[in-house]
């Protein structure tokens, strides 16, 4: 957020739109309903190990070519991926993005 700040946005904010319906992750705090993905590193950099050992979530699934991270609830889930951007200026390689796991 702090980079986008920098280049001029006033204020930035994480949304998330699903079949149409705009979704507000930072209000929904409860539901362990969201999950991370990590791609384009073949393994998760130490400094991305630790900051997903402090959210609480209980799976880090490796797919081909993917890292999921997940369950997290909505204000961890955005604290982590800011975090896991942070992270990824040092790795360019690395992208993050969040997603709400369906039903």
């Amino acid at each position: 957020m702090a980079q986008l700040r920098r280049a001029g946005f006033r204020s930035p904010a994480a949304v998330a739109w699903m079949d149409g319906v705009y979704v507000d992750p930072a209000a929904d705090n409860t539901a362990k309903v969201y999950r991370i993905e990590v791609s384009g590193v073949d393994e998760l950099p130490a400094a991305a190990r630790e900051a997903i050992a402090t959210t609480g979530a209980i799976d880090i699934v490796r797919s081909p070519g993917v890292f999921i991270v997940a369950p997290l609830d909505g204000a961890a889930a955005l604290k982590l991926r800011s975090s896991l951007e942070t992270i990824g200026h040092t790795y360019t390689e690395m992208e993050t993005k969040l997603s709400k796991i369906v039903e």
